[in-house]
This record gives structure tokens, sequence and C-alpha cells, in this order.
């Protein structure tokens, strides 16, 4: 090599390494530059919070299944085969709809049944009360026919012991022929209930009622005349017993005065005898009449034989009285009127007994109502049976299921129709005793329903108060409002507030999703921004519980905002909550 070369050689060199230090230079001016620049960060106007720990709810949430609040699987009361069903699955029902037919021929015949039973109760109830106001007319008549030939057998004593007058003789007279007409009243009664009537006959028992009615005026009117003269005559003696008191009047005469008193007293008896013996008398006729008209029964052919018997009886001691009346006491006469005293009294109480086994027949008759009333309940259990051969909507729905055709043997306990009421449904659901324990009715709820995209509020309606010892949970129900599309059997969350606690709470919208991860923004104390990765927990309207990645107190974006990213100040336009 030359050494002109050479020179040239080393005098570039130290040209190139000037160069070189001069860049260098240059460079790092410029990067100096730019650290100074990157050494000022932007600025960003935006809201900033300090997270704090805020009440947070604490929702439970228990799975449930979406039911009617009136669900009806309908079976019949009756067993009987199917005569009709009127509705299929789908159908809309209103309450009270006919929705189904039962056979019912053999029930409509128990019914039949039943009310010919009420018409025979109903009949052995009237005879009962026929025969008993027969018995009871009967038995009065014998009493007062005892008591009549007691009062004349006591008159005839009275005659017996003070001897014959002519208005005693008369008035015997006049009670013979009355015991007379009432003795051939009775064989004439006696014919007719042994015989039948005729339709002579029955005039003639008309007539005799009218003459019945006639003879009882009289002897009333005699009664009346019997009274007045008693009154009289107790007045003269009062009189002559008040003289005879003042040695005026002669106890002859008050003798004499005082017989007349004793005769008066005895017409009186003997006139009440007659009254009773006519009422009597009327009695009988009518009860003939009634016979002529109705027929007789054996009990009433027997009553006939004792009445005749009775009437016997007080004709012959009438026509013992009459004799006696005209001949005159005699001792033996006296006797014999006190025995007849002491036959009649007997008489008496034996007719007093016979009337008070007339309670037999009351019993007779309560028996008979008690016969109706049973009657009629039967007839009500058959009716109500027969009615149990439709069977009706017990309210409005749709028809979900039809378990039977017609033809088909139905039986109480089997269901033939299941109907759900599709305006009212609720969420059914098994709550863990823990929760339970904390819910009452009126307890305020969500439901979730995931097939329906739906989330509503809803209301506690029933806990029930028994828990499954499986489980260890109890139902609880909760009313749903109307949502369409809802039915039977959807799946369904229920979600309750059962507490509250202290959780670190942050603003929804403070909240950045970046590369699949969530974090938001913390402001350091130098007021920068720093994004901060954060775990999140459960939402509570526009705020989000924050589990991880903050602490109590630390600054945050509120809100995001443009501009804002990792490292820029950030200006507070105001403090948050």
């Amino acid at each position: 090599m030359s050494r002109a070369r050479k020179n040239v050689v080393w005098i570039g060199i130290p040209s190139i390494l000037l160069l070189g230090i001069g860049l260098f230079v240059l460079a790092s001016h410029r990067g100096a530059s730019q650290d100074h620049a990157a050494a000022q960060p932007a600025l960003v106007a935006a809201e900033v919070i300090a997270v704090t720990r805020q009440p947070f709810p604490v929702v439970d949430e228990v799975p449930g299944t979406v039911a009617a609040r009136q669900h009806a699987e309908i079976s019949p009361k009756v067993m009987s085969h199917i005569e009709a069903i009127y509705v299929r699955e789908g159908d809309r029902v209103t309450k009270g709809q006919l929705l189904a037919r039962l056979e019912g021929k053999d029930i409509a015949v128990s019914v039949q049944q039943a009310s010919a039973g009420v018409q025979n109760a109903e009949a052995a109830y009237a005879q009962a009360k026929t025969a008993y106001a027969m018995q009871r007319t009967q038995s009065a008549v014998a009493v007062a026919q005892a008591q009549a030939a007691l009062e004349q057998a006591k008159a005839q004593l009275a005659k017996a012991k003070q001897g014959p007058r002519p208005e005693q003789v008369r008035q015997a007279e006049e009670q013979e022929a009355r015991a007379k007409a009432g003795y051939e009243q009775a064989l004439a009664y006696l014919d007719l209930a042994k015989e039948g009537a005729r339709t002579q006959q029955k005039q003639q028992a008309a007539q005799a009622v009218i003459a019945a009615q006639g003879q009882v005026a009289q002897v009333e009117a005699g009664l009346s005349a019997a009274k007045a003269n008693l009154t009289t005559v107790q007045n003269d003696y009062a009189r002559i017993k008040a003289l005879y008191e003042q040695d005026i009047m002669p106890k002859q005469k008050l003798d004499h005065v005082t017989a007349q008193l004793e005769a008066a007293r005895s017409g009186v008896r003997q006139a009440e005898a007659g009254v009773k013996a006519a009422e009597a008398g009327l009695q009988m006729a009518k009860a003939q009449a009634s016979l002529v008209n109705e027929g007789a029964r054996s009990q009433e052919i027997t009553a006939a034989e004792k009445q005749v018997a009775q009437a016997k009886a007080s004709y012959e001691q009438a026509k013992q009285e009459a004799a006696m009346a005209k001949q005159g006491g005699r001792w033996e006469d006296v006797k014999t009127a006190e025995e007849g005293v002491r036959q009649a009294e007997q008489a008496v109480r034996a007719a007093k007994a016979a009337q008070a086994r007339d309670e037999v027949s009351e019993k007779d008759i309560a028996r008979a109502a008690a016969g109706i009333a049973m009657a009629k309940a039967e007839r009500a259990r058959a009716g109500t049976m027969l009615g149990y051969t439709n069977i009706y909507a017990p309210f409005s729905g749709v028809v979900t299921a039809r378990r039977a055709d017609p033809g088909t043997m139905a039986m109480p306990q089997m269901p033939i129709l299941v109907i759900d009421d599709d305006a009212h449904y609720q969420l059914v659901s098994n709550v863990p005793e823990s929760i339970a324990a904390r819910l009452a009715t009126g307890t305020a709820a969500r439901v979730v329903l995931p097939s329906l995209n739906a989330t509503v509020d809803a209301r506690i309606v029933e806990v029930v108060p028994s828990a499954s010892t499986a489980a260890r949970t109890l139902t609880v129900k909760a009313n749903l409002p109307r949502i369409p599309g809802v039915q039977s059997g959807l799946f369904g969350r229920l979600q309750v507030t059962t507490a509250e606690e202290l959780r670190l709470m942050a603003p929804r919208a403070a909240i950045r999703e970046r590369n699949g991860l969530t974090g938001l923004y913390r402001v350091d104390a130098d007021g920068q921004a720093r994004y901060t990765l954060v775990t999140l927990g459960k939402a509570a309207g526009d705020r989000v519980q924050v589990l991880s990645g903050l602490d109590d107190g630390q600054r945050i974006v509120a809100h995001i905002v443009d501009g804002l990213a990792d490292g820029v100040r950030v200006h507070e336009e105001g403090a948050g909550r």
C-alpha cells in the first residue's frame, strides 16, 4: 500500500468516529426530550367515589313447580256406569257446568220406593190420630156416663132416705125415659157397628144427632130452672134460719125449709147428671153418625158393646130409681141405693183408669210421626244419591285430564276428570327448614320462570306447618300474577330475601371488561387511574358486590368516561356515595 493511501485511511477513521459521536449525542437529546414528554400524563375528568361496605340483601333461591291454585280431581260419589262425558282435555268449563252423567235407574227406583214409604208413614199417622180421637171420645163418653150414673145413684139414695115427692117422681120418670132412649141408642149403635149402615140409617143417625142436641138444650134448660129454684130455696132458708135464731120462727118451719133445700140440691144434682147424660148421648150420636158414614173396626164394636152394657145398667138403675120414687123409701131400698152409689163410684174410677190408658195411643201417634220423619229422611237420602249421578264443575277452569269414557264403571275415589283453575297460579316450593323458619305469610318474594324468560314479583300466601322428615323441607306457596303462557308443571325458582349483610359494593357503571378480564379503575394517591382486576359477586340494582381486588375505603372512578386509561391523571368532578 502506498504512503498516500495510508494517510487517507487514518484521516477517515477519526471522521467516522466523530460523526457517530454526534449522532449519539443527537439521539440522546431526542430521547431525553421524549422521556420528558412521557413524564407528563394526560388529564381526564371523572367522578371519583370511595368504595365502602354497604347493606346487601341475602337472597336464598329454591326450585319450585307452577301449580294451579285450585286443582280438582273429580270422582263420583256413587258407583255406577258412566252414561256420558261432555268434555275433553283442553275444554274450558264454567262453575256448575254439567261434566258427566252416570246411570241412575236403580237409584231412581230407590227414590220412588222412599216416596211410597213416606206416603205409607203419613197414612199410618193419620190412622193413629183417628183411632186416638175416637178412643178419647169413647173414653170421655164412658167417664161422663159413669159420672151421670153416680149422680143418679146419689139422687136415688137421697130419694130412698127422704121418700117420694111429686116433682121427684116426675124427674125419675124423665130420667128413666132418657136412660131407656140411651140404651136403645147404644143397641142401635152396636147393630150399626156390626152390620154396617144403609142410607136410611145414615139419615136416622143424622136425625139422632139433631135430637141429641135438642135433648142437651132441654136438660140444660132444666138445669137452669133447678139452679134458679135452688137459689130461691137458699134465700128462704137463710131468712127462716135468721128468724129461728131470733126465736121468731118455730123449728118445724126451719125443718120444712131444710127439707126443701135438700130436695132443691138433689134436683140440681139430678139436672146436672141429666146434662152429662145428654151430652154423653150427643157424643154417642156423633160417634154413631161417624160410624155410619165411615164404617166400623173391631175395636169400635168392642167399645159399642161396652157402651150398651153401661147404658143398660143406667137404664136398670133409672127404672129402680123411678120405682123407688113412686113407692117410697124402705130400709132395704136405702141399702140398695147405697150399694148402687158404691158401684157407680167404682164405675167412675174404672172409666177414668181406662181414659188414662189413652196415653198408649199418644205414644202410637208419636211413633207414627217418627216414622214419617224417618221415611222423609230416607227419601231425601235417595234423592241426594240420585243427584250424585250428575257431576258438575266445582269451579271455572280448564280440563287437564280425562281418565274415563262412557260405559266405564265409575267408583268413588277414582277420578274421571281433572280440572285446573287456569286464571290463578302459584309456585310451590320445598324450602329447607332453615330458610322456611324466616318466612311467613305475606313475605315478599320474586319468582323466576326460565322457560318464559320472566321474573315477576310474588308474595308468599302459605307456609304448610308440617315438615318432611326425610328432606327436612317445608312446602311454601307463592301466588303468581297473570303471566302469558304460564301453566301447571313449569319449572320456577323462588327467590326470597332472608337477611342483610355488609358487603363491599361498586357501581356497575365502573366495571370494564378487557381481554376477557373484569376490572375497574382505581385512583391512587397521585391521582392516576390504575386498571385493577376484581372478582365480582351478586348484583343488587345498579350495584355489584366486589369479592376481591379492592379494599374498603379505596377510591375508584364511578363510571367509565372517554379517554380513561391506565396511568392517566383523573380530575375529580365530585364525590360519590
